[in-house]
């Protein structure tokens, strides 16, 4: 059984609005899930789910790793949404700029995936690298939907003793 098939019997919208007003927007998302799973028409709970969409947009941050990156995310509420990461990388001065973009579907509202420099074809004889990233979804009629983005991030291709 499901979290949000499971009644909980604490599980109200104003549980929620104290947990936004604390800022803890995940538990407030969650137990906003709970609720609607339970009544979808309860207005206060849409109303404060609104309001989290407002104040409280999708996380997103890449963190540089001796051999790749980690891709961090939270407060995802779209199904299908896919995380976007450019990067850039130059092996010496005379050599032309290498770009790179992967994508990853994140399945969960909240997580993290290692992506390896092997993943991305990027190569200890790279001097620098830089990584930037974006969460967002396809809609079919106005295209790709940015969600969130970080911004440029340098990452450490090689240790250079």
């Amino acid at each position: 059984m499901t979290r949000a098939s499971k009644p909980d019997p604490i599980a109200s919208a104003t549980l929620a609005q104290l947990y936004l007003e604390q800022g803890h927007f995940d538990r407030a998302r969650n137990m906003l899930e709970l609720v609607l799973a339970r009544d979808p028409r309860n207005g206060i709970a849409l109303k404060w789910n609104e309001r989290l969409e407002i104040i409280a947009p999708p996380y997103l941050d890449v963190m540089p790793r001796k051999n790749g990156f980690t891709i961090r995310w939270s407060g995802l509420r779209h199904q299908g949404t896919h995380v976007v990461v450019a990067l850039v990388s130059t092996a010496g001065k005379a050599s032309s700029p290498r770009k790179r973009v992967t994508s990853r579907r994140c399945n969960e509202p909240s997580g993290e995936q290692l992506i390896a420099f092997t993943d991305v074809e990027l190569a200890p004889t790279e001097d620098a690298a830089w990584a930037c990233a974006c969460l967002g979804i396809v809609d079919p009629t106005q295209g790709f939907l940015v969600l969130a983005s970080t911004a440029e991030v340098a990452l450490v291709v090689a240790d250079r003793a």
